[in-house]
């Protein structure tokens, strides 16, 4: 899928590399990273953004409830 880092990933792997690390610890951070924003981004793809609206619609009431108690 995408090939990319998040950019706070990019700036811990700089540092990682600055530190002098193992390359093995390094590439194995690199491939969880870019595993795990793949993840993330088929989640949101997948994700129901109506029940996502409705449930903080929810939320939102229920807090405004709660303050006039």
């Amino acid at each position: 899928m995408n090939n990319y880092v998040p950019v706070p990933s990019a700036i811990l792997i700089a540092n990682m590399y600055a530190e002098r690390i193992a390359i093995d610890r390094i590439e194995s951070y690199i491939e969880s990273t870019r595993n795990w924003i793949n993840n993330l981004v088929l989640d949101l793809d997948t994700l129901n953004y109506s029940r996502l609206l409705e449930d903080k619609w929810i939320k939102h009431h229920e807090k405004q409830l709660n303050q006039y108690e």
